[in-house]
Parts: structure tokens; C-alpha cells; sequence
């Protein structure tokens, strides 16, 4: 519950918007908002296949919050676990042996979700890192580019003022000239 809740903490920092200001980090990252949607679905389903007393991890004293974090009931969880400890452990660690995950308990399924966000090449995390790095260095052409055309127009700017000063100084010659030829 400690992990999670952490974990769910610093989601939700990365997300908030504070004021007008976009601050997180991840503010509009849907890679990272599916990865907490992963989380809280794989916390609140019913495990389909239990046979036990318990199904799901609300009835085990685990609880969530309004911002999104996990309350434990240490008496409910003792409660549960002298009820029926081997449907308590189901719903953690049961593995039905098949690649369908639906009827896993929840630790076995946030293995295989974080096994399946960090898969190479077609795990979200390694597409979105692809994605990101692609994104850079389209950022860093544009700005290679950018930074041509400024120094290309510096030096347009620069040649227009020296030949505006080549100009105003034979502005200045033919002024002191007519200047002296006045009687």
C-alpha cells in the first residue's frame, strides 16, 4: 500500500496544473496517465475464478482514497486472513496458469502489466521513449534551422546598417561640402 501510495503520489504531482501554469512534468502525458488507470483497474476488479470467501482487494481492508491513494484496515485484513487466509492469498498470488489474466490475483497481475509496459519494442514505456527521442530531435532540427535563419538575418541586418553608414557618412561629405559653398 506504501509503494502504490507513492507511486500514486508522484503520478498525480506529474499531472497537476497549478494555477495557469502547466508544472508536471507529465501534464497531458497519456502514456503516463494509462499507467495509473492500469494501476487502479488491476486494484478494484473482482477476481473472476476465486472460488474463496474473497474476491477482491476492497473486502481485505483495502480501500481508495479521493486523491487517488490506498487505505489499509490492518483489523479488516486480520479479520479476513482468520476467515479464510488461503482466499486472502488468492487474491494476491493466484495464477491460473494461463496467458489470460483476468482470473489472476493482483500481484501476479501488476507483474505481467509492468512485464507487458516494459516489453521491447511494443511495451508502452519503450514506444513512448522512441516516441519522445523522436520528438527531440525533430525539436533539435527546428532549432538548428532557427538558429541559421537568425544568423542569417543578423548578417542581412548587419550589411543593411553598414551600407546605411557608408551612406549617412556620404550624406555627411556632401552636407559639410554645401555647408562651406554658402557665401
Amino acid at each position: 500500500v506504501t509503494a502504490y501510495n507513492s507511486t500514486a503520489k508522484f503520478l498525480t504531482d506529474q499531472f497537476a496544473y497549478k494555477g495557469e501554469a502547466r508544472n508536471g512534468t507529465l501534464v497531458g502525458d497519456v502514456a503516463a496517465r494509462s499507467v495509473k488507470a492500469r494501476m487502479q483497474d488491476i486494484l478494484s476488479d473482482v477476481i473472476p475464478g476465486l472460488s474463496g470467501t474473497y474476491t477482491q482487494l476492497s473486502q481485505l481492508g483495502v480501500s481508495s482514497e479521493n486523491d487517488g491513494t490506498l487505505k489499509f484496515d490492518t483489523a479488516e485484513f486480520k479479520t479476513a486472513m482468520g476467515t479464510d487466509a488461503n482466499a486472502v492469498i488468492d487474491v494476491f498470488a493466484h495464477d491460473d496458469g494461463d496467458e489470460n489474466l483476468d482470473e489472476d490475483g493482483i500481484a501476479v497481475r501488476f507483474v505481467n502489466a509492468v512485464d507487458q509496459l516494459l516489453q521491447s519494442p511494443d511495451g508502452l514505456i519503450p514506444v513512448r521513449q522512441e516516441g519522445l527521442k523522436d520528438s527531440m530531435k525533430a525539436q533539435d532540427a527546428r532549432i538548428e534551422k532557427l538558429e541559421y535563419q537568425l544568423e542569417s538575418y543578423e548578417e542581412t541586418l548587419r550589411r543593411q546598417f553598414a551600407a546605411m553608414e557608408e551612406a549617412m557618412a556620404g550624406y555627411n561629405s556632401t552636407s559639410e561640402f554645401l555647408t562651406r559653398q554658402q557665401f
